[in-house]
């Protein structure tokens, strides 16, 4: 991941109206797959730049295998409990988990060819893999008698 990340943040370095960029990954409640990318624009493009222009500026970010930088501007308010990969997030929830996962592609799919729609993602992860622990042991218990 790191060294995607790296890769992105040249590609966005070599813009001319990017001044600097601050980037972490995972943090946050976030897996160690997810990353932040700040870009800080030079003062003479912020000037010029309506507050919605943030289109990538490079499709060479595209080719970056196994890496997606999805952009979305500062907000001065930001409503929601955790931090999203774009500016906007719809949650889609169910009973039935079978079902979600048989739909929530679907719904994802038809979102991602709508026009007035960009940058369409999903954080579901249901092929991951997951581990279960378990403690058999039972911790030691500090007794009167044992003080002594």
């Amino acid at each position: 991941m790191k060294r995607r990340q790296e890769e992105l943040g040249k590609i966005v370095m070599a813009d001319p109206d990017v001044a600097t960029i601050a980037m972490n990954i995972g943090g946050s409640g976030r897996a160690g797959n997810n990353g932040n990318m700040f870009i800080t624009l030079n003062r003479e493009t912020n000037a010029r730049q309506r507050p919605t222009d943030h289109r990538p500026p490079s499709p060479q970010l595209e080719k970056v295998e196994g890496a997606r930088l999805y952009m979305q501007a500062a907000q001065d308010v930001r409503l929601g409990g955790r931090p999203t990969r774009t500016q906007f997030e719809f949650t889609l929830q169910d009973a039935n988990l079978a079902e979600l996962n048989e739909w929530a592609p679907k719904i994802l799919a038809k979102m991602q060819t709508l026009p007035e729609l960009r940058d369409v993602a999903t954080d579901q992860q249901t092929n991951g893999t997951t581990v279960e622990l378990r403690s058999t042991a039972t911790p030691p218990r500090a007794t009167a008698s044992s003080r002594n």
